[in-house]
């Protein structure tokens, strides 16, 4: 289950399954009962996790429990743009780039958009360092930019024997393009 602080204790690229299918899910059945179901979870929370989670030279994620570093992620991601300005225009870029790839996905096509980043500046919104309490892990950063280093520090349980890892004192680097200090496996 997703923490409270937003936290998936698979990691980002196994929460990108379970992102994907309630995505779609409440954006269809929302527009059936006419209900808002993003505003009744803990989605923006999440969203702020999943950016902390970026790599500094985007298109890239924390491999927290030996996930991929990439997303798959090119048609929830422009509804979650709709839903949530900002952020979510913010994350579009930091998976798909400065190319437009959603316009490869027809789903994207009805939803998606070139991400406008004037309305979110990380740097501003979401500072140099986070707490997950719940969750067990810290991030800290030295900017938002492509040359900035990233630490990721986790505390966590040891949770599930399926994408869990036994080592729980794990921390990665990551900096000028680089993954200097990543988890063993």
């Amino acid at each position: 289950a997703i923490r409270a602080d937003g936290m998936y204790p698979e990691g980002v690229t196994y929460y990108s399954y379970l992102l994907r299918n309630q995505t779609l899910f409440f954006s269809a059945l929302g527009r059936r009962k006419g209900v808002d179901y993003f505003g009744r979870t803990n989605l923006p929370a999440s969203l702020r996790w999943v950016v902390w989670s970026s790599l500094p030279w985007g298109r890239e994620f924390d491999n927290f429990n030996d996930a991929r570093y990439a997303l798959r992620a090119n048609d929830y991601i422009a509804v979650l743009q709709g839903q949530f300005p900002g952020i979510g225009d913010y994350l579009a870029q930091r998976v798909n780039g400065d190319h437009l790839r959603y316009q490869s996905n027809p789903f994207a096509l009805l939803h998606g958009r070139r991400p406008d980043l004037s309305s979110f500046d990380p740097e501003r919104e979401l500072g140099g360092s986070q707490l997950f309490p719940e969750a067990g892990m810290v991030a800290c950063r030295t900017g938002w930019d492509a040359e900035a280093m990233a630490v990721m520090a986790y505390a966590t349980k040891y949770e599930y024997a399926s994408h869990s890892q036994a080592d729980r004192g794990q921390f990665n680097v990551y900096a000028y393009g680089r993954k200097w200090v990543i988890d063993s496996g």
